[in-house]
């Protein structure tokens, strides 16, 4: 289950996708050290001054034409580098749609802020979830679809009267195409471009590093929620410990309303360079090592644990390299710049190009769809 911003729930309604306000999904903070319920005044406070920081920030450098800098630079001429819970804020408000504060450019923070609700707040009728999983969606939009799978592209050759694309076992030709491989694959060079990427597509590139994050679904055999912090049966609960370590957000009971006889689940998320600690080692001992940090809210979650865990693997996986990108300081136009196309034959794709929605699904939707328009216009059908 994952939040569905509102220019794609008319697709999710069509397709009888079921959804759900997020601003209806309770949420409670608690104490790490003793898993009490802890007021969470103090740390609102500082998120609410950070935001207004970064958004000052960015407004001077994106209409101003202030230089721009980094997150961590704000904070600290904020004076807001020893506020309370200041860590957690930096990985809810910087740290989910961006990477470290002490690399994230302001400016392409701004340009996320200022069309998107800040993370972790929801406005009303802003943002859904899609009660059957977001993948359950993504796969739902390509139903009927000729996809060829298990075929890695190698190289893509352009320049011609045609592009050649060049698989692990075929090659294959066309006018155009949409490549939308993630930042990491592209930068890594797993696809060979003849000829090579110029100069700005390269530096564009390495302009935008891939951030991390890691999430994994827990299974019980008993409940150990209910009752504890609030918790609600037979509904989500987005559990968040307010602590200046990075520490996982919980989210318990999980497909409680959409599946209620299929048991009980938790997912784990887990941030920033914990996460890639956290997948290194593997689903069964990342599952341990969260459950440790989730006994004290939750006594018994341990013993109901059913040993069954699943996870990403964004990170080490060779198709992505990474979950999502940040652009670094002076660098937010990467965006623009890996949006223009090859020789109007190759064009890009992905949540890299989405300048007001980087590092979420309906930004890499948006982008496709632009990609799609700029490429039937090469080719004629849409017209000049």
């Amino acid at each position: 289950m994952a939040s569905i911003n509102t220019n794609l729930f008319p697709i999710a309604q069509q397709l009888g996708i079921a959804t759900k306000p997020a601003e209806s999904v309770p949420q409670a903070f608690f104490d790490p050290t003793t898993g009490t319920a802890a007021d969470p005044t103090p740390f609102l406070t500082t998120y609410g001054l950070t935001d207004t920081a970064l958004l000052s920030a960015g407004f001077a450098i994106n209409t101003l034409g202030e230089p721009d800098q980094s997150a961590l630079q704000v904070i600290t001429e904020a004076g807001l580098q020893n506020a309370p819970y200041i860590n957690l804020v930096e990985q809810l408000l910087i740290g989910v749609i961006g990477g470290p504060a002490s690399s994230q450019s302001v400016e392409d923070l701004f340009n996320f802020l200022q069309f998107s609700p800040a993370p972790f707040v929801f406005p009303r009728n802003d943002s859904l979830y899609v009660l059957k999983g977001y993948g359950a969606f993504v796969a739902s939009l390509a139903t009927g679809l000729p996809i060829q799978l298990q075929s890695p592209v190698q190289s893509i050759t352009y320049g011609g009267s045609l592009v050649t694309v060049t698989t692990t076992g075929q090659t294959y030709q066309a006018r155009t195409v949409i490549v939308t491989a993630s930042i990491g694959v592209l930068a890594s060079g797993a696809i060979a471009f003849s000829p090579a990427l110029p100069p700005t597509y390269v530096a564009a590139l390495a302009s935008l590093p891939m951030a991390h994050a890691y999430k994994i679904m827990l299974g019980f055999t008993r409940n150990p929620f209910n009752g504890r912090l609030g918790t609600q049966p037979g509904k989500q609960n987005n559990i968040v410990p307010l602590v200046d370590a990075s520490t996982p957000t919980f989210l318990v009971n999980y497909f409680a309303e959409e599946y209620p006889n299929a048991g009980t689940f938790m997912i784990a998320i887990v941030e920033g360079p914990d996460a890639d600690t956290s997948e290194a080692m593997g689903p069964t001992n990342a599952a341990r090592a969260i459950l440790q940090r989730a006994v004290v809210p939750f006594p018994g979650v341990t013993a109901a644990w059913n040993g069954q865990a699943l996870a990403s693997n964004w990170a080490t996986n060779p198709y992505t390299r990474g979950c999502y990108t940040f652009a670094t300081p002076g660098h937010a136009a990467a965006r623009v710049q890996l949006a223009q196309p090859l020789s109007k034959q190759v064009w890009f794709a992905g949540e890299a190009l989405s300048i007001r929605a980087h590092s979420l699904v309906h930004g890499a939707w948006e982008s496709g769809i632009a990609a799609a328009y700029g490429a039937l216009a090469s080719l004629g059908v849409l017209g000049a």
